[in-house]
Parts: structure tokens; C-alpha cells; sequence
């Protein structure tokens, strides 16, 4: 998909996101529709756009269309807009499991029938008596910065939302990112570590991120991988290496082929 942008909460308030989208999902190929806004969170909260939107994806997930909600593994995906300002095309993760508050207030369509809301000795709450979550209103969209705005927090939710968000970036950013249209063409990656120990390989990825650096954690050989970009070609890659080791920002380092 052509003209893919890294996103951020701010590129997506720049851009103006108010309304009807759509997300391309990558996993399937399927396209579903949504509506929603960038606000001042961290993330997106948004809504089905329609009752044959939501079951379309409960189709796609294999779930019956009588279940009122998808579920909470995150899945990486094309966010696609119009609006007078252009067609915008950003990267992000998202689940499908519909549960808490509802967006902004608008009619949207209401998967489950009712509004759940926040507050004490509110009903229906958004949790149950257990603590779990009902069934609600919205689902989250996460961009390239949530993680990060969220405080960097290390729940396995949190990390598999933020590597969909890079998964989806590796999958679909144009080579103008430096990152290739294909993904059958051989791609460069500057690997900064490897362990079998997914702790120290997560501190690692969290601390280059931490730094401004698109990194990501690949589990492949039995290993955990931290590495930094993806290359359609060697030099930007090597480029990349040598700017990390000039800046200080690590020591054994190299450039790999995938």
C-alpha cells in the first residue's frame, strides 16, 4: 500500500482525523469501517461505523455474529481517511474486543445495545463485580507514540500493542520510509542484540525507543532480536549502524539481511 506514514497522535490531530475511516487489516486482507477522532489521549478510541461493519469483523476474527464483542489481541493494520485536507494512510495496532465508555458522545452504531460508563456506583459499569470488562462501546487504536505516552508500561497487552504498531509499520510504510513497497524483497536491519533472554533484549528495544530510534523486537533462531529499522537497501542500513555507534547509542552492532 503506497503513501503509508509512521504515525503519531499528533500527525493524526494534524491531519485531522473526525469522522468515518476505515482500517486495512493486515492480517487478513479485510477492510473495515469505523469512525472516530484524534483527540488528546494516547491513543484512538473509536466505534464500528455499522452493524454490517462490526459483523464483517467478527466474520474475519471466525466468531459467530451473535457474540457481542471481538477480543483483545492486537492486530496491525492500514488506518485509511478523506478529508478536505487529502487521503491520509497511517500504521497503526488495534483489538476488536468493544468494551467501556462510549466515543465522544455521537450515534454511532452500538454493537452491544447499551452504554456502559465510568464512576462509582455507576450502571451498568464498564467492569464487572470480578474487575473484568463488559462488552461496550469502543475499541482501541494505538499509533507509533502510544506506547510511549502511556509511560512505556511492560504489561504483555501494552508490548504485543506496540509491536503490531511496528509489525504494521514494517508491512506497509513505502520505500520513501525506507522501508520496502514488498515484502518478498530482501529487507536490511541493523541488529543491536540477541539473547534468549526476552527481558533483557524488551529493556533494550524500550531504552532505543526511548532514544527516538524505530526499534522493534523480532523472535526468530530460538532468539530474541533488538534491531532498529528496515532497509531496502545495505547502505542505508550501514548508514543507520554507524550513526547509532557514533552517537554512542551502542556497541556491538550489525547489519542484517531478512
Amino acid at each position: 500500500m503506497n503513501n503509508v506514514q509512521t504515525s503519531t497522535m499528533a500527525a493524526l490531530r494534524a491531519a485531522q482525523l473526525n469522522g468515518n475511516f476505515v482500517i486495512h487489516d493486515l492480517l487478513s486482507g479485510q477492510t473495515i469501517e469505523f469512525r472516530g477522532a484524534a483527540g488528546n489521549n494516547n491513543h484512538i478510541d473509536v466505534m464500528f461505523r455499522t452493524q454490517s461493519a462490526f459483523r464483517k469483523m467478527l466474520r474475519m476474527l471466525n466468531l459467530p455474529v451473535t457474540r457481542d464483542h471481538g477480543n483483545w489481541r492486537a492486530r496491525p493494520g492500514v488506518l485509511e481517511f478523506t478529508n478536505n485536507r487529502g487521503t491520509f494512510r497511517f500504521a497503526v495496532a488495534y483489538h476488536t474486543y468493544n468494551h467501556s465508555v462510549r466515543v465522544a458522545g455521537q450515534p454511532f452504531y452500538n454493537p452491544v445495545g447499551f452504554r456502559v460508563i465510568r464512576g462509582k456506583g455507576a450502571i451498568p459499569h464498564e467492569r464487572t463485580a470480578a474487575g473484568s470488562w463488559r462488552s461496550g462501546e469502543h475499541i482501541c487504536v494505538w499509533v507509533g507514540d502510544s506506547w510511549v505516552l502511556r509511560g512505556s508500561r511492560t504489561s504483555a497487552w501494552e508490548i504485543e500493542m506496540r509491536d503490531a504498531v511496528r509489525d504494521a509499520e514494517r508491512r506497509s510504510i513505502t520505500a520513501t520510509a525506507n522501508v520496502p513497497q514488498h515484502q518478498n524483497q530482501k529487507m536490511w536491519r541493523v541488529q543491536v542484540a540477541a539473547s534468549r533472554d526476552r527481558a533483557a533484549i524488551e529493556r533494550e528495544v524500550n531504552r532505543l525507543i526511548a532514544a527516538g530510534q524505530y526499534a522493534y523486537l523480532n523472535i526468530y533462531g530460538g532468539f530474541y532480536r533488538a534491531q532498529v529499522g528496515v532497509f531496502a537497501n545495505r547502505a542505508d542500513a550501514n548508514k543507520l549502524a554507524a550513526q547509532l555507534k557514533q552517537r554512542g547509542l551502542v556497541s556491538d552492532i550489525f547489519v542484517k539481511q531478512a
